[in-house]
């Protein structure tokens, strides 16, 4: 009894060191040479412990990696090495990264949405049961932070996977945990800054959020133990607010309005939020304007000061800017259309008051209050008050300013001579 005990403990001891070395691989020094490295680490299990993160966090902050804490032989040349080690000897739980020279490869993945790049970053190691495994970090990604007006926030996503390059097709175990370090200036990262993959074709997504992120922003992506990170760059896609105006010229110094619209582009939700709109020298009847949810559109008035080009400029967080520009004219056309309507309006009075034979001494005073009243008339009117009891049309014409200016040189002359005594020779 004692013998088949010993013979039986004897056995148990030789046969773990045989089930072993049965499930160890040797990877040969030719096998490397095909991926054309630049650097090649062994990552063993002893490897794999709280003092690779901080490695890799020293390595993230910008500072030194101290090399001698990377076990196994490693090759960081700029340059393909002249010699490799004869062979590396990998047992499941252990694996090799190696940084290549070769350039990234644009490919097509199911499962991904955006571009699809194999980087230079390999991973050789076992599965559970000894097999290879020829592994290739592969990223896809929008490429852009689009903004999420139910988050509030500008969404990004990366999908990250080892591709096994003999099976594709196929997901396998992998013997050996490897984790990548996500690092962006974002607000949030999910499921957060590590993945760890355990299984070969399989995407994990990462989904980016920020509040108000850089144009571009960079997305690095880093396997633990590398000093070769892997990057993408976001660009980020605002939605615009487009200002339109009714003319592209109208009268300076205050004498013509226009209206201005706002509207958004390339979002489908409207912003509840008030946008704030500004003019360099125009004057504008509201500052802020909310979008109409219904004509989908904010619009407010816009009235010239001064002569020139002015330049409208509408603002909301998040978005991107909207501004047109406008000339304001000087006035030579309404100036004239005054002129000519107070010589006409006056003439008209003057001419009314000879036929009723009324004393000449008047016509100073006709002459000198028609010409101040028809140019009231036509500049009150310009800031939307008619003192005229006519229903007249909003806007601006030279005819309409003529008539006006008319009006106003006839009537006035009445309305004071009605309010006082005649004026007599001797008050002229």
């Amino acid at each position: 009894m004692k013998k088949q005990i010993l013979i039986a403990l004897t056995a148990s001891a030789f046969s773990m060191p045989i089930a072993q070395a049965q499930q160890e691989r040797v990877i040969t020094a030719e096998e490397l040479q095909r991926f054309n490295p630049r650097s090649v680490q062994l990552i063993k299990k002893t490897d794999m412990t709280a003092a690779g993160a901080t490695i890799n966090e020293e390595r993230l902050r910008g500072l030194p990696i101290d090399r001698s804490a990377i076990s196994g032989p490693a090759i960081t040349a700029g340059r393909a090495p002249a010699s490799l080690p004869e062979d590396y000897r990998v047992t499941p739980g252990e694996y090799l990264m190696i940084e290549s020279l070769e350039p990234p490869l644009s490919l097509d993945c199911a499962g991904a949405s955006g571009s699809c790049i194999q980087t230079p970053i390999r991973f050789l190691t076992l599965t559970p049961e000894g097999a290879k495994l020829n592994l290739a970090l592969t990223l896809a990604s929008t490429e852009r932070f689009i903004l999420d007006q139910a988050a509030n926030r500008f969404i990004g996503s990366a999908h990250v996977q080892l591709r096994d390059t003999d099976n594709p097709d196929e997901v396998r175990e992998i013997g050996a945990t490897i984790r990548v370090v996500v690092s962006a200036d974002v607000d949030e990262i999910e499921p957060g800054t590590s993945l760890e993959f355990g299984q070969t074709n399989r995407f994990q997504n990462v989904r980016l959020a920020a509040l108000s992120p850089e144009n571009p922003t960079v997305v690095t992506l880093t396997p633990e133990r590398s000093a070769d990170p892997q990057k993408i760059a976001f660009s980020v896609v605002k939605p615009r607010l487009l200002v339109e105006l009714g003319q592209e010229r109208i009268l300076g110094l205050g004498l013509e309005t226009v209206t201005v619209t706002v509207r958004t582009e390339g979002i489908e939700a409207l912003p509840r939020e008030s946008i704030a709109v500004s003019s360099e020298s125009g004057l504008l009847t509201d500052n802020t304007l909310r979008i109409d949810h219904q004509s989908g559109v904010g619009s407010t008035l816009l009235r010239s000061r001064g002569m020139g080009k002015d330049t409208i400029t509408a603002k909301l967080a998040r978005f991107t800017d909207g501004s047109a520009s406008i000339v304001y004219a000087t006035p030579w056309s309404w100036l004239i259309a005054v002129l000519l309507g107070i010589i006409v309006g006056v003439g008209i009075r003057l001419a009314m008051r000879a036929k009723q034979q009324t004393p000449r001494s008047g016509v100073v005073f006709n002459i000198v209050i028609g010409i101040i009243g028809g140019l009231l008339t036509a500049v009150l009117y310009a800031q939307g008050v008619n003192v005229l009891p006519l229903p007249l049309p909003g806007g601006f014409s030279e005819a309409l300013t003529f008539v006006l200016s008319a009006l106003g040189g006839w009537v006035f002359p009445r309305w004071l001579e009605a309010l006082g005594p005649p004026i007599s020779a001797e008050s002229n």
